[in-house]
Formats: C-alpha cells, structure tokens, sequence
C-alpha cells in the first residue's frame, strides 16, 4: 500500500510519516512536500492513500484536492486541519475527500484511517476480481501487494498452482485464490516477459479464459513445456474420423474399428483439454444410442449427453481418460455384435484353457492357441471375456503368476530362472508383474510360505 502526506509544515509531515512507518511497516510511505511539486509526486507514486493539508501556500488542499480526484479517482484522501479550519474541512469532504483528521493527528486516528482505507481497497479489489472472472466461483481470497492492482502501469500474470515453483514468486504476488479447487495467484510480471498478461479488470476479463483453458490443457496432457499454438480449440479435423469409428462399430468390423479409433486418438492430442472432453463424450453418446437399429444421426450437430460428459470429466489426465474411453468402446461393440458361439464352442474352449495349464510361457500367443483349438483368434478372444471375464492376456499373466508361486516353494531356483522358465527374459518385469498380482516380491513370498532359501 502507497500513502503520501503533503504539508506545508515538514515537523507536521515528519510526525505523520514516522506514525505511518511504525504503525505499519510494510506500507510504502511517501513525505511529498506541498504545492505543485507535491501534486507531481503524487500524480508518479499514484498512492491509494494521501494526507492532505487543508491549508497550504502556492496550492491550497481544496485545489490539490480536486488534481487528485481527477487524475487518480480511486485515491482516497484524508484532510488534515485544524479547529479554525473545521466548516473547510467539512467542504472538502463534500468535493470528494474520504474523511478529515484534526491536527495534531493521533497515532491510533491514523491507524484506524489505513485500516479503514485497506478495507475498503480488498474490497474493491475482491469485485473487481469477481466481476473480471464472470461467473466463476472463486474461494479463498487473500491479498499481499494489492496496491498494485489499482496501478495500470504495472503489468501483471496469472500463475496456476503447479507453476509456482519459487519463494519470490510469492512475494511478488498481488493476491491469490482458488477456482475449481486449483490455487491461483496474480503477480507482478518482469519487463522482459512476453507472454500473456493484463494490466486492468477488463484485460484479465479478456485473458482469463484463454488462460485456464491453456492451463487446464497442460495439466490435462502431463507436460511442462506448453507450446500454446500446438493446441486448437476447433474440434472439425477429428469430426470425421469420430464418424468412420462409429461406422466401424455399426459394420461390425472390429479391425477396422482399431485402426479408426487409434487415428481419432492420435487426433484429438492436439486439442485443448475442454475440446477433447467434448468429442469424447459425443462419441459415447452417439454409441449409446439406438444407432444401430437403422436411425440416422447428423453426427456434426449431434451434442455429448450430459450424463456422459459428467463421466468424461471424472478423469483429470489424458491417460486415464484414454484407457478408460478404449476399454468403454470395445465392451460397447461387443455388447452391439455379440459373439456367435460355434457349435461345440464349449469343448474347444476347454481345450484351449488346458492348453494355458500345461504351456504357459511366452511360446503361446492368441493366434497360436486360436490355431490349435481351429477358431479365429477374435472368436478366442471374446469367448475368453464372455467366460472368465478377463481379456486372453489377462488371462495368461495369471496364469504364469499361479505358476510362479508354485516353483517359488518348491525349490531354489533362483529367480531369474523362473522368470526366464516363463517367458520373461527380464526378471524385474516379471517381480513387478507378481507384486501386482499376489502384493509381495517372489522373494518375499517364498520366505513368508515356508521355504528357507532366499531371493537369488
């Protein structure tokens, strides 16, 4: 906070300024002197709040009073007189003062003066934040440098809370809140930074949603480096490609499905956050719907359901978001073209699963198995989610961890060489693949069941 005293008594001045100064510390003081080099000071400083003598030689308060007013509106001025001076005082307050003090002030009137003043300031400063961000709901407003705010000279940054990385940040910082329960901070910007800043209400207005929206973005795809022309807002290029996946799932034609799918992915990392979010739920609204039994859907005015974009949206990052979407979609094309079970499916079924009890290692794959049993490997695979519920690889991995922990007590063998016995040249992979499994290392699991020889 900035606050000048203009007098044309230097004692007067002094007194006043060294109250100020002990009172409160952190603002910044300012003894301007009086007359026309004092409203020139003031006019550079542009404090929020000045003291000012009623009566003064050269330029009187009510004259300096009304240079003030017009130049710097938002300034509050306190005039200082004395008894013989009161009606003055009084007149001064009706052309725009925001209060008087007699002379010779007292310590605990100026303090409440400031007080008053800094009030007044959070509050301007809180609607004026508010009424910038529109109808986003912000919580927990603090302040530190808010005399900066009321200075349009100075131009200032909105930082995110993964960007805050340095203590002077902080102490650069006007104020801060948080937004969707993300903190946020307005700082001061150096002179040298080129990238998006404001210097009023109505610029942040303008800057704000760019702002989040690149944030939310960068959050979004898990980078540190945000290149903000790589990321687009219109959503037309990947408006096709959703059509050839929902052409795909109407076709039955699962590998064709795989192939768009992966192209509209690809596609839509090059999208801001909100977009994607977006395009995903359309395309899951579109495969809920009753599309396959011959209704026709003008898919570029098709909107997402909103129950569906509510789902999207429970997935913070691009990768969770991704896996999920790519798992939704196939369990939805199998629910649309259920398998048809060949005839005596149950008998080579179960020849295939006592083909994974006797080989599993790595020699064994969907398609070889598919070729022993005489099926085609996509009838294998959905066979294997319809009865056990688990995908083939699922399967499988199990399968060699029960192994696993069978040869874990029934010998030394070192570890190495029953990874290896299954299929898996790394040994590392496959503990990693075990404690996901059963929660423990192979090691930790042979010598909590008896066996007293170690990992190796």
């Amino acid at each position: 906070m900035k606050i000048c005293v203009a007098d044309d008594e230097k004692e007067v001045r002094q007194s006043i300024v060294m109250k100020l100064t002990e009172s409160h510390p952190y603002a910044n003081v300012f003894d301007v002197g009086y007359g026309y080099e004092a409203l020139e000071q003031i006019k550079l400083i542009r404090p929020e709040l000045v003291f000012l003598d009623i009566r003064m030689p050269e330029l009187d308060g009510l004259e300096m009073l009304a240079n003030v007013m017009n130049a710097l509106p938002k300034t509050k001025v306190i005039m200082l007189t004395g008894y013989n001076h009161f009606e003055y005082a009084k007149k001064a307050v009706h052309f725009g003062a925001s209060d008087y003090l007699l002379k010779p002030a007292d310590v605990d009137e100026i303090k409440q003066v400031v007080q008053l003043t800094y009030d007044r300031l959070t509050e301007q400063l809180g609607m004026e934040l508010n009424g910038a961000l529109g109808t986003t709901m912000i919580e927990g407003l603090f302040y530190r440098n808010i005399t900066y705010w009321f200075d349009d000279r100075v131009r200032k940054l909105i930082l995110f809370e993964d960007e805050v990385v340095h203590a002077e940040t902080h102490a650069k910082a006007i104020c801060g809140f948080e937004c969707q329960g993300q903190k946020v901070l307005i700082v001061t910007a150096e002179p040298s930074y080129s990238g998006g800043s404001f210097r009023d209400s109505g610029e942040l207005t303008r800057l704000w949603p760019a702002e989040w929206k690149t944030w939310e973005t960068k959050r979004f795809f898990d980078i540190d480096v945000f290149h903000r022309g790589r990321f687009r807002s219109n959503a037309d290029s990947a408006v096709g490609l959703r059509l050839d996946v929902v052409r795909a799932v109407k076709a039955a034609d699962r590998e064709k499905l795989n192939e768009d799918l992966s192209l509209w992915i690809q596609e839509l990392q090059s999208l801001q956050a909100n977009v994607v979010r977006e395009e995903c739920a359309k395309l899951i609204s579109l495969l809920d719907s009753d599309f396959t039994e011959g209704q026709t859907f003008n898919i570029l005015e098709y909107g997402p359901k909103e129950v569906w974009l509510r789902e999207v949206e429970r997935y913070p990052t691009w990768q969770e978001l991704r896996t999920w979407l790519q798992e939704w979609v196939m369990k939805r094309f199998d629910q649309l073209h259920p398998v048809t079970v060949p005839r005596g499916s149950a008998d080579w079924f179960e020849k295939a699963l006592s083909l994974l009890e006797l080989r599993a290692d790595m020699d064994i794959t969907l398609e070889s198995l598919a070729a022993e049993v005489g099926v085609h490997p996509v009838t294998l695979s959905r066979m294997f989610k319809q009865q056990t519920g688990l995908s083939f690889v699922r399967y499988l991995t199990r399968k060699r961890m029960e192994k696993a922990k069978r040869i874990l007590i029934s010998g030394d063998q070192p570890i190495a060489k029953i990874a290896e016995s299954l299929g898996y040249q790394d040994h590392r992979y496959f503990t990693s693949l075990f404690k996901n499994e059963w929660g423990m290392t192979p090691g930790d699991y042979r010598k909590q069941h008896g066996s007293s020889f170690g990992e190796k």
